[in-house]
């Protein structure tokens, strides 16, 4: 017979289902659109005032996003082109490992993108060893 969850499981599962809804929403509303708006920029701050929120409210931490995460543009023009650098070259949505990265703006002057990303606060683990 499984083991029933506790009651703060429970609560943290239901919040990943929420949160999880809602990050596909914008990866499908991302893709569908092709581009960053401004609305698409509004619901990922939105995303991370409920995480604050959430985890202010329940002392967890279990789901992190933080603001900014600021790489080059992923695409290089062709030599061809000679239309300005704009957030087209920026990746939409990134990956690293189990964290999702969302496109929320650029700086053209530095070819830079600027993401906001969630995912799981990392477990903590062993201490690093020396080799014995």
């Amino acid at each position: 017979m499984p083991a029933k969850l506790s009651l703060a499981r429970r609560k943290l599962k239901i919040a990943w289902g929420g949160f999880t809804r809602r990050v596909t929403d914008l990866i499908l509303s991302y893709m569908a659109v092709g581009r960053l708006t401004p609305e698409l920029r509004r619901e990922v701050f939105r995303l991370k005032i409920d995480i604050d929120t959430w985890r202010a409210r329940t002392g967890r931490d279990n789901i992190k996003m933080h603001e900014m995460s600021i790489r080059p543009a992923a695409r290089k023009p062709s030599p061809s082109l000679t239309k300005p650098w704009d957030c087209g070259r920026c990746d939409l949505i990134t990956f690293e490992g189990w964290t999702i990265c969302f496109l929320v703006g650029c700086e053209p002057k530095f070819q830079t993108c600027y993401y906001a990303c969630i995912g799981p606060t990392p477990e903590p683990g062993p201490g690093p060893t020396n080799g014995t």
